[in-house]
């Protein structure tokens, strides 16, 4: 299986386990998986990427996406590697009401719950505004201890 074949592959599986698990994966929100899990779910699809694939580069992007009023403005969080994006919680804006969202965000629905492709065939640079990224290299340098211990715990959880 070609590599981005395979980065597809699980990312779809860990999708579907993130979907189907009780265990609540984000404190700062009562919505339920795919909405405003975007960050957490990214780190973990990194995290479970680095663990087959231990010398993976994989940027973690955040963008921003507002209207013309700043009266809807909201970030999205997706990763890309060996030139493919990969966005496991995009289908949560089939589900958040049109009032929250910007023009473009609706206008590029319905989203599937998986985005794995191209990075130029994929909607999110239309849409949003790259404000950050973080690049992983031999692992997640970047990240404290403290967080890749909780990625491990809740992957551990989900993935039981």
């Amino acid at each position: 299986m070609k590599l981005n074949e395979e980065l597809k592959y699980q990312a779809l599986w860990l999708r579907l386990k993130l979907k189907s698990s009780p265990v609540r994966l984000v404190y700062n929100t009562d919505a339920e998986f795919p909405i405003d899990h975007c960050d957490f779910s990214s780190y973990l699809l990194t995290y479970h990427l680095l663990r087959l694939h231990p010398d993976l580069e994989i940027d973690i992007v955040y963008g921003l996406a507002s209207d013309d009023y700043l009266e809807n403005s909201l970030y999205h969080v997706w990763i890309e590697v060996n030139g493919w994006l990969i966005d496991i919680t995009a289908d949560q804006f089939n589900m958040i009401e049109d009032e929250k969202l910007t023009d473009e965000i609706i206008q590029e629905r319905p989203y599937s719950i998986i985005h794995a492709g191209k990075i130029k065939d994929q909607p999110h640079y239309r849409i949003f505004e790259e404000s950050q990224r973080y690049r992983t290299v031999s692992g997640l340098p970047e990240v404290s201890e403290d967080y890749v211990n909780i990625l491990r715990e809740k992957y551990d959880a989900v993935t039981a």
